[in-house]
């Protein structure tokens, strides 16, 4: 358990057996070493030592007001320590500070990492947070590509303040500014974790994911997403489509590419109304909107609900800066504010990204991701259809293992291939009983996320061994 008192009587203690075990070894530089508390009892336990700073080392930075990562290139130089007594260190202590580490992952997969190319990437701004200072540690940019041969963390985000309540405040206001398009995120997942009642009380330990896990990646699903959401990206889709025309560019393959002119017609044809599908916020679940353009640019737009249709009233243009695409967006005749937009295009869908400013009074986040999602017919013929099931890599790594060949029978839940990734191992299993009648790669071979590993022909096609 995390003690966040300065001067806790543990701490002497820890420090004293942290600098023992050092001299035990005659180890010299910098060194992190780890304990386990029992609360109930306070006596604390060796866990692990560490031959370097650890990465959560910003925040004793942060609160001291020291550079370790000098010191420690110091030491490594044959120099002494600028400061030697712990009291010394102790009259520095200031504030509170929390650290956040941004990842390339998806938590409703149980956080398997995520690899793509960082299409947007803007950190919090520093200096929007008050008495607050806002530090971001990163080794990627825009444009960088998240790969399978690395750690997928993307940065870790350091926040330090008077105290715990207003670090964990600007923490979670730091996160929802915090813009990432091209790769899944685990950014609203840490704001819902930062936001929990009993993480905010303090009182958490190393079963704070195990007692709220599964409730903090249902949460984002069971969030409803804003008609004036759906409406915006909708606008947003509509102007870049629109765009593109008029520059004359086509947009290969993608979904807008397979609904075809009618989109270019909206210019000549005013008052035209389409209906397509959106997927929202990874649901899996597709609402048809409709969209009509008036022939002063502006659009009347219809989101269907549970309960009845909302149609609202956007008006909408695109500016482009140095810093990429802003969308001015007036909802309704009466709201008015900016929305940062991102959109990609693939074979079969685009891919939108906004981030809003200044539109809580519209019912739309800081953050929401749209699809457009083309009729399967339009991409897909009937012969590109496998009837047989087709095992895949749920990520990009190296085949370590095949453990099945051409032939064999399988059970369901039966492991067919160990995949690398990540510096970790994946099991891949048989989605049900079968015959293995294709195996794709061999043991080495690097497969992209989504490759068909391993087909099966299914348990009533087969006769199956007793």
């Amino acid at each position: 358990m995390p003690i966040f008192a300065y001067h806790h009587p543990l701490h002497a203690s820890m420090g004293e057996a942290a600098v023992a075990a050092a001299k035990a070894v005659g180890y010299v530089g910098a060194g992190t070493v780890e304990f386990l508390v029992d609360t109930t009892t306070n006596e604390f336990f060796f866990c692990e030592m560490n031959t370097r700073l650890q990465v959560e080392h910003p925040v004793t930075e942060m609160i001291t007001g020291l550079d370790l990562v000098e010191w420690q290139l110091q030491v490594a130089a044959g120099g002494k320590l600028p400061i030697v007594e712990q009291a010394e260190i102790d009259d520095r202590l200031s504030g509170h500070a929390i650290e956040a580490r941004v990842y390339a992952e998806n938590p409703g997969t149980g956080f398997l990492p995520a690899t793509g190319n960082l299409r947007k990437l803007r950190e919090p701004p520093a200096d929007a947070f008050g008495d607050s200072t806002v530090r971001v540690d990163t080794g990627v940019a825009e444009g960088d590509n998240v790969t399978m041969f690395y750690d997928p963390m993307i940065s870790k985000l350091i926040v330090h303040s008077k105290d715990r309540a207003t670090a964990l405040r600007d923490l979670n206001l730091a996160l929802r500014s915090y813009q990432v398009a091209g790769v899944p995120t685990n950014l609203s997942f840490l704001e819902r974790c930062a936001s929990h009642p009993a993480f905010m009380e303090g009182g958490i330990s190393t079963s704070f994911l195990d007692d709220h896990g599964e409730a903090l990646v249902k949460e984002a699903d069971l969030s409803p997403t804003p008609p004036s959401a759906v409406a915006v990206a909708a606008a947003a889709m509509v102007l870049n489509r629109n765009e593109a025309s008029r520059r004359g560019l086509n947009l290969p393959g993608g979904a807008w590419g397979q609904i075809g002119a009618s989109w270019r017609a909206f210019d000549s044809a005013q008052g035209v109304a389409e209906t397509f599908a959106i997927e929202t916020d990874g649901g899996g679940s597709t609402v048809d909107v409709e969209v009509r353009h008036h022939s002063d640019g502006t659009f009347t737009i219809t989101v269907p609900s549970e309960d009845e249709a909302t149609t609202q009233h956007v008006e909408a243009t695109f500016k482009t800066t140095a810093e990429g695409t802003t969308m001015e967006v007036v909802l309704d005749k009466m709201h008015r504010f900016d929305v940062d937009v991102s959109i990609e295009e693939t074979q079969t869908e685009t891919s939108v990204h906004l981030f809003a400013h200044n539109a809580t009074d519209t019912g739309l986040g800081p953050r929401h991701v749209y699809n457009v999602v083309a009729p399967k017919a339009t991409f897909q013929g009937a012969s590109d259809v496998s009837s047989a099931p087709l095992i895949k890599a749920v990520m990009p790594g190296k085949i370590v293992r095949v453990l099945v060949e051409v032939g064999d029978v399988v059970e369901a839940d039966q492991p067919l291939v160990i995949l690398e990734a990540m510096k970790m191992e994946h099991v891949i299993k048989a989605n049900g009983p079968g015959c293995v009648s294709a195996v794709s790669f061999a043991e080495g071979e690097i497969v992209a996320d989504g490759a068909i590993l391993v087909e099966l022909e299914v348990a009533d096609e087969v006769e199956l061994a007793a």
